[in-house]
């Protein structure tokens, strides 16, 4: 079971192919592959100080968040895109996320020779409503002041006990998630094989977090304010487990291993209604997507 956990962000941003402008980038950046293969993945941060950094991340999720960019609004036909790597950069005692995330993308043109054009293609979306507007589902609660601790999957029945959990990040990790555009989440939130455990989260988020497991766009129509906190466990059937590598870069391409699942949850489709008391209606719409056209190995430090 693989762990991603970090601060979830939302990022609904329009699709630029324009390429990176020659300002501003790092006071100084090192990228290296990362073969360790350790159990946690966290996003890149920005700390005080100026501090940037990334773990364990594939290079897609690097080009996604230079980019805002949902899954299948990025098309990348590489080898590379699940090849993973750590980042660590100076972007200047005064630097904000925004002025980050541009010295991100200045990163991977200057030191991945990172070459995209955009274009709008027809694709499938969601929208995310309520299943009943007289109540929520019992998995979804108001959430406090304080960001209450996140749950874990217990193991399924009549199999082996699930993996502890990895330990919460230590306070060297903490800061704020780059975003390219829109909002962040304050408390953390974690992805497992069947389900998800967040905190303070409100549907904007949480419509971009489901969007990691449907790979594809959803769009909030829930009518729901305020924050939440989200604790859902389902059975993935064919959907792609969000950390499985994939085959291919396109914006459909599919998981490149079987899900291992626990049969006696229900569907997301299923779970999501009687959990959360919310629905998923699928339809399709004109969506700008991110080519990648070239992408190389990086540079040495």
């Amino acid at each position: 079971m693989r762990l991603l956990t970090t601060a979830l962000v939302v990022s609904l941003v329009t699709v630029t192919g324009a390429q990176v402008d020659p300002a501003p980038a790092f006071e100084v950046v090192s990228v290296r592959l990362n073969q360790s293969n350790p159990p946690m993945q966290v996003l890149p941060m920005l700390q005080q100080g100026g501090r940037v950094f990334a773990i364990n991340l594939p290079l897609r999720e690097f080009i996604r968040v230079a980019y805002g960019l949902q899954d299948n609004q990025l098309v990348l036909d590489s080898k590379m895109a699940d090849m993973r790597f750590d980042l660590e950069a100076r972007a200047g005692v005064s630097a904000n996320s925004k002025q980050a995330v541009m010295m991100l993308r200045r990163t991977l043109a200057d030191r991945f020779g990172l070459k995209t054009h955009a274009e709008t293609r027809e694709l499938p979306v969601y929208s995310l409503v309520r299943a009943d507007n007289s109540r929520l589902g019992a998995a979804m609660k108001p959430s406090g002041p304080e960001c209450a601790p996140l749950t874990f999957p217990s193991s399924a029945p009549g199999g082996p006990p699930a993996p502890p959990p990895p330990p919460p990040p230590p306070p060297a990790l903490a800061g704020t998630p780059l975003v390219a555009g829109g909002l962040a989440a304050r408390c953390p939130t974690v992805f497992f094989p069947g389900g998800l455990s967040a905190r303070s989260m409100d549907m904007a988020a949480f419509a971009f977090a489901l969007e990691r497991i449907v790979r594809r766009p959803v769009v909030d129509k829930t009518g729901l304010s305020g924050v939440f906190d989200i604790d859902m466990r389902f059975t993935p059937d064919s959907l792609d487990d969000p950390f499985l590598p994939r085959t291919g870069g396109g914006p459909n391409a599919g998981p490149a291993g079987p899900v291992s699942a626990d049969p006696s949850l229900p569907s997301l489709f299923t779970a999501l209604r009687d959990q959360l008391g919310l629905r998923l209606e699928g339809s399709r719409a004109s969506v700008d997507v991110l080519v990648v056209d070239d992408v190389r190995q990086p540079t040495e430090n």
